[in-house]
């Protein structure tokens, strides 16, 4: 029981932090002052592909990070890191 409360205060901590990030990131991109090197990936996605919303191109970018991790090494990818790739696109 210990285990599975561990786990959902990481997984609640996890998307807390998401969604700290995701306020800091719109605030950049309303304010135009510039981004960081993966908000500027993602944010090319959205123009190339121009009929998706930022949201689901950050998705799109961190499935296919975490989906490359995952082959590389499957013990690094853990329940936080599919929380946050999805919690950041949301």
């Amino acid at each position: 029981m210990a285990k599975f409360f561990n786990l959902v205060i990481k997984s609640l901590i996890v998307t807390f932090g998401m969604l700290l990030l995701g306020i800091g990131v719109n605030f950049v991109l309303i304010a135009n002052i510039g981004t960081d090197a993966v908000t500027a990936a993602v944010k090319g996605i959205n123009n190339l592909i121009g009929s998706i919303s930022f949201g689901t191109a950050q998705i799109i970018f961190g499935i296919i990070f975490v989906g490359t991790g995952f082959l590389l090494d499957k013990r690094k990818v853990g329940i936080g890191t599919v929380i946050a790739t999805f919690a950041a696109g949301i």
